[in-house]
């Protein structure tokens, strides 16, 4: 993905390399030889050219390569949310969702996603809240409260440090998704944009034995492989999941949204599940 740019970056350092040792040769003369001093001028344009130059194609700058390349990126990413929200408008008008989301500090670029989710559903559907499971940081110690008095910037505890800094997906636990849930017991579909927690087992909309009133469920983003005992349960009813023909390339993204979807994604549904496993077996580990 990134050899196109990479190449031209080293040319430029090549350049550059050989453009900063012609100065520093015409520096040398200058006293001696008139020409050298315009010339060591010139080389220094050189090299400040390329230093720009190489900066630009290797991201520093935000420039016009990596911008291509993030947008590209993100006509993926929006219609790997806008089918399953049409999917979900169309299969279960009228359903009560809450999403699961990341703080918006954490993830700058999921509104956009969320939005085109949005757009899929085409209102056909309520969307009764969006809330983040990321555990709250540990609070400070006794230590760092008295050491905010005496220094400028205290130290930062290592647990908060790690909820900072960890994806979500590794921090958040079963137990901050019950609590989400409890505040919301009008809700009957859950839809994450950040997965699920490690312990998904432990969630409490698995234990509803009425098949009724049981929350259903639909990953837009994040790891399927524990979905399998949910989709059995016919309590998962959508998740996107990479498709294991996906090409990942500096190729612009198909303009039609199922297009890019179907180029990148696929779309596990309680209608096409087995049809999906009997072409990609590997898509679950295989139940013990």
């Amino acid at each position: 993905m990134w050899f196109g740019f990479s190449f031209l970056a080293i040319g430029m350092a090549v350049v550059m390399f050989i453009a900063l040792i012609a100065m520093i040769m015409c520096a040398k003369k200058q006293d001696t030889v008139p020409a050298a001093k315009p010339a060591a001028i010139a080389c220094m344009v050189v090299v400040m050219v390329c230093a720009f130059g190489i900066l630009t194609q290797t991201g520093m700058f935000g420039d016009s390569s990596s911008s291509k390349i993030i947008a590209n990126e993100m006509v993926y990413a929006k219609a790997g949310a806008y089918i399953p929200g049409k999917y979900i408008g169309e299969k279960f008008p009228g359903a009560k969702i809450l999403f699961l989301v990341d703080d918006e500090k954490y993830n700058s670029r999921q509104k956009e996603i969320i939005e085109s989710f949005k757009e899929g559903l085409a209102g056909r559907a309520e969307i009764i809240a969006s809330e983040c499971p990321r555990p709250l940081p540990p609070a400070p110690t006794e230590e760092a409260v008295a050491a905010e008095g005496t220094a400028t910037t205290p130290p930062i505890p290592q647990g908060r440090m790690d909820s900072m800094m960890m994806p979500i997906q590794e921090i958040m636990t079963a137990q901050t998704v019950n609590d989400i849930m409890f505040k919301y017991p009008n809700v009957n579909m859950l839809v994450t944009f950040v997965g699920f927690p490690r312990d998904i087992n432990n969630m409490d909309i698995w234990r509803e034995e009425n098949p009724e009133k049981r929350v259903k469920v639909a990953l837009v983003s994040g790891e399927i492989y524990q979905l399998k005992p949910a989709f059995s349960a016919k309590q998962a009813v959508a998740a996107v999941a990479y498709s294991p023909k996906a090409k990942f390339d500096e190729s612009k993204a198909p303009s039609d949204i199922q297009a890019a979807f179907d180029k990148r994604y696929l779309l596990i549904t309680l209608e096409n599940i087995e049809s999906v496993l009997a072409e990609y077996p590997g898509l679950f580990p295989e139940e013990k």
